[in-house]
């Protein structure tokens, strides 16, 4: 959105009102235009050294903060904190390179809000960097009706230019959305290989697994198990999930021959709580093998590949030992007995999972994990690919625009937020699997809005394993952003492209030639609304992507 009133803070290295009696200095600048600085005067007002040296301190901060925030974090949070800033400044940057080519007067073009780091005055514009990285802002005199503008400035200002010069002006911050998204789109594509999920193999074998005890290899393609024909990965869960513990053949083809095996499945199964985490077991020989304990094990000291000796003092041998274990818990809590990896020593710990805790039913597993054939593109293909993408996204957006903001789901949305407290309690009332619950979690968020906080925690968790997701999410926020702007209501600039048309129409059904200029009182209610909307769904999105985070 372009900014409609003057953000000018207000410390005290701001200007000195018009016309006041100030002592001045004057100096060439290397531009060769003159600059005129205020000297200190005894009510404290900062001279230019000052004021120089203030930035000079701003900027330290800012960048200890990032420092501080890269330390905490990691890297990825600040790498997605500047490239949120730099689409924001790019929305910016389409104001201020359009309303320049229409001859209107841009007065300022800051990145940041806040108090001034630095700026600098070239010709009628100020530039500058201000102390808090949260945007960036243009200042085009007249974007309202009853803003006060002077005389001198009045034939160039917005409200003043052509109907088409302030249609492109208002439009295109989205527009420079809309070219990173493709520019994201192209680096995706044509940078980053695709995995083809209909091309799959074996990635690696678990040492002791089924899998091993068969002699199966990374690399191998299982063609059937059991005589079940299996084409895609999922066929091959479905077929070995179906037998715990059962001897079956499997044929797998290995450097283009096939090859006859044999295995004795192995079984798995977990305990399930009411919380939305899962303990999974792995049952090798006699020993139940910690394989998933979410973060509640984590803080129970459980770790990747513990065996568990005892729960709620039943040995764990087998599924069904854990049955019998889960029934004697109590208020689902677990007093379990482990061998850490690589330890010989018992330790013991508690584990809560909820309300109530059950165990599943036997699964059978097979030892292996896979992967799919990375498919790259040329830069023809990739163009095309970000093109047809480029498309599907518009279309999504804009059905998740309408609603999100259907008044229905937004009521919705604003009861969940009023009644939802920080995530980690109760997510069901009855023993239900992790994969279960995260999928009604998912269907239920599908209609709720996120804040800047929420997608750049998920844009973060990208950035940490896979670039090439990560420019997919952020052409999916350009997208986003870029239509949501186009809202035709203000503040939005979609608002104020609405107004141009609805004056032009009017200025049309005239039919004198001269200019149409909308009453602001109609506007302002209206506005107010819509401010008053966004602020409440600004601050329950804030609420909720804090409490209670989407996951991916």
């Amino acid at each position: 959105m372009t900014d409609v009133s003057d953000t000018r803070s207000t410390l005290p290295d701001e200007p000195p009102a018009e016309g006041a009696d100030q002592p001045t200095n004057e100096r060439k600048s290397k531009a060769g235009t003159t600059v005129t600085s205020t000297n200190t005067v005894p009510d404290g007002t900062l001279d230019e050294p000052d004021m120089e040296r203030a930035g000079v301190w701003r900027l330290a901060l800012v960048v200890a903060a990032l420092v501080a925030l890269w330390w905490w974090q990691g890297w990825a949070l600040v790498v997605v904190i500047l490239a949120l800033l730099f689409m924001i400044t790019m929305h910016e940057l389409g104001h201020y390179l359009m309303a320049k080519r229409a001859g209107m007067k841009v007065t300022q073009f800051f990145i940041g809000f806040g108090p001034r780091i630095w700026s600098t005055q070239r010709g009628e514009t100020e530039y500058g960097i201000r102390a808090i990285p949260a945007g960036a802002f243009v200042k085009v005199p007249g974007m309202l009706r009853d803003e006060e503008v002077s005389a001198s400035d009045e034939a160039r200002s917005y409200r003043q230019a052509s109907f088409k010069d302030r249609v492109a002006m208002a439009s295109a911050g989205s527009a420079m959305h809309f070219l990173m998204a493709f520019i994201l789109l192209f680096a995706h594509f044509a940078f980053f290989d695709q995995a083809d999920p209909d091309v799959w193999s074996v990635e690696s074998v678990v040492p002791g697994s089924a899998a091993a005890e068969a002699g199966m290899a990374s690399g191998d393609r299982v063609l059937s198990v059991d005589g079940a024909k299996v084409g895609g990965q999922e066929d091959l869960s479905d077929e070995v999930r179906a037998r715990p513990g059962e001897t079956v053949p499997i044929v797998v083809e290995r450097d283009g021959k096939t090859l006859d095996l044999t295995a004795t499945l192995g079984t798995r199964a977990s305990v399930i709580g009411t919380v939305g985490e899962d303990l999974s077991l792995f049952f090798i020989g006699d020993q139940a093998v910690v394989k998933g304990y979410g973060e509640r094990g984590d803080k129970a000291g459980l770790s990747e590949d513990a065996v568990i000796t005892e729960i709620n003092d039943v040995p764990i041998n087998s599924a069904v030992d854990l049955k019998a274990a889960t029934k004697a818990a109590a208020g689902g809590v677990l007093e379990i007995d482990y061998v850490a990896d690589g330890e010989t020593r018992t330790q013991s710990t508690y584990l809560k999972l909820g309300k109530a805790v059950a165990a599943t039913e036997p699964e059978g597993m097979i030892g292996t994990t896979s992967g799919y054939a990375e498919v790259g593109k040329n830069p023809v293909e990739a163009a095309g690919a970000s093109v047809t993408t480029f498309w599907q996204l518009s279309r999504d957006s804009v059905t998740g625009l309408v609603t999100v903001l259907n008044p229905a789901n937004l009521v919705d949305f604003f009861g969940r937020a009023a009644t939802t407290g920080p995530s980690g309690g109760n997510v069901s009332d009855e023993p239900t699997p992790a994969a279960t619950a995260r999928q009604a979690s998912m269907e239920q968020d599908a209609t709720r809005p996120m804040s800047l906080i929420g997608a750049t925690s998920i844009a973060t968790g990208l950035a940490e394993v896979d670039w090439g997701q990560l420019l997919l999410l952020l052409a999916v926020l350009n997208i986003f952003i870029g239509l949501f702007n186009l809202v035709p209501l203000l503040p939005f600039d979609g608002g104020h492209i609405a107004i141009a048309f609805y004056e032009r129409i009017r200025e049309k059904l005239k039919g004198d030639g001269r200019r149409y200029f909308i009453d602001p009182a109609k506007m302002y209610p209206v506005a107010v609304i819509v401010v008053g909307v966004l602020g409440l769904l600004f601050l329950s999105t804030v609420y909720m992507d804090v409490v209670s985070p989407i996951k991916l």
